[in-house]
Parts: structure tokens; sequence; C-alpha cells
């Protein structure tokens, strides 16, 4: 196995607002009507920090996958609830996942007095 293509996300980035947290949903770009999923490598990284108002808190990461399972049929594996987006902080959601035939996912953010920007990167891993 070895990366046969990457790409990164809603260029240029998830941009979050202070006082803001929300989620992002994103398909397999790798997706056709053929082939709906692959093996992928999902890393999240945060950059273009900006904190105001004393302390700064931020919180990102990926809170949803969904992928074919060894039964052939769509699964879905949940890190947070996306109801509860307080809950979007290391440790409790990854940043880097592998996921075997990944069809989608969901990132979310919980940024109560921080501006940034979070970029998903996608490798996809296969034999070429």
């Amino acid at each position: 196995m070895q990366v046969l293509d990457f790409i990164t996300m809603s260029p240029p980035g998830i941009w979050t607002g202070g006082g803001t947290s929300g989620t992002a949903f994103f398909n397999n770009p790798w997706s056709n009507e053929d082939n709906p999923a692959c093996d992928v490598w999902i890393q999240l990284t945060a950059g273009s920090a900006y904190a105001y108002e004393g302390d700064w808190y931020f919180g990102f990461g990926i809170c949803e996958v969904e992928y074919i399972g060894s039964n052939g049929l769509p699964q879905t594996q949940v890190f947070a609830d996306t109801s509860d987006l307080s809950t979007v902080i290391f440790p409790n959601v990854p940043v880097l996942q592998g996921v075997t035939q990944m069809l989608s996912f969901t990132v979310g953010w919980y940024a109560p007095n921080y501006y940034g920007c979070i970029y998903p990167t996608l490798f996809q891993w296969g034999t070429p």
C-alpha cells in the first residue's frame, strides 16, 4: 500500500469565527458511481490563529466517519456528539484517522474566543 493521491479539502480551509462552533461535512473526493469508497487517511491541521479577549481556547477534530463495513453495508463511527460541540476537544476527538473504505467524514470545531482556520488534508491509500 502506498499514497496514490492527496488533496486539501475546501481551500483555503474551514474558517472559524470567534464565538462560533460548527461542523463541515465532506464526501470522499475519489468516490464515483462504480467505486463509492476507498482507503483514506484524514489529517486535520490548524493555522492562522488569532485569539482575543483573554485566554484563548479552540477545539477541533473528526466527529464522525462513514465507511463500508466488512459486511458490505455503510457504517458510522462517532467520536463526538455534533449536538454538543464543546466536547470537540483533544484528546476526545482525533485529528488523524485512517479509514478503510471511507465514504465521508464530518469535522467539528468549538471556538469561543478564537479566529482561525482548519485544513483537512486527505491521502488516498492503495496499490497502484
